[in-house]
């Protein structure tokens, strides 16, 4: 729930620009970001594989958003199906957590 709230609560203009901090500073030859192409657009038809690299870091970005309002929608549905009146009666005849 941490992950998802500061997916949601944090600015996405915010977390591009940390992005870019991260993945062009200090840790860009590192194993971690040495895929990463310096900042600037490459044209499709230029390079399609540096054109994707160079796509990667944003569409992530964009997607956290999604992904906090995703995971936040999937725990209250769990937790209301958790309640259901069939999940209580096979809890009371002996069904295991587990198989619930």
């Amino acid at each position: 729930m941490v992950v998802a709230l500061i997916g949601v609560s944090a600015p996405v203009f915010w977390v591009g620009q940390l992005a870019n901090m991260i993945s062009q500073g200090g840790l860009h030859g590192t194993f971690l970001f040495s895929w990463v192409p310096p900042l600037g657009y490459t044209p499709f038809t230029q390079s399609p594989a540096l054109w994707f690299k160079g796509l990667v870091l944003p569409w992530i970005t964009l997607s956290l958003l999604y992904i906090g309002f995703y995971g936040r929608v999937l725990r209250a549905n769990l937790i209301e199906t958790q309640n259901e009146d069939f999940i209580r009666t096979a809890r009371a005849k002996g069904l295991t957590e587990r198989r619930c």
